[in-house]
C-alpha cells in the first residue's frame, strides 16, 4: 500500500482554509490526503477564498490525465 501524503502542504504555502466568524483567527484545517500514485497526477491545488459559504474555504484540486 502506498504511503499517504498531505498533497496540499506540498503545493501550497501561507494559506488558510478556516476563518473564525469574527475574522480574528484563521488556520489550515482542511487537507487533501492522497496516495503517492494519486499525488503524482495533481497539477494544481487552490483554496477558493471567493466562496463565502461557511467558516471553511473550499479546496480545489486539478488532476493531469483524467
Amino acid at each position: 500500500m502506498d504511503n499517504l501524503q498531505l498533497s496540499d502542504t506540498m503545493c501550497l504555502n501561507n494559506i488558510f482554509t478556516y476563518c473564525s466568524d469574527d475574522g480574528l483567527r484563521s488556520s489550515w484545517l482542511d487537507h487533501y490526503l492522497c496516495s503517492s500514485r494519486v499525488n503524482e497526477l495533481i497539477s494544481s491545488i487552490d483554496v477558493l477564498y471567493q466562496f463565502v459559504s461557511s467558516d471553511h474555504k473550499p479546496v480545489s484540486v486539478v488532476f493531469n490525465g483524467l
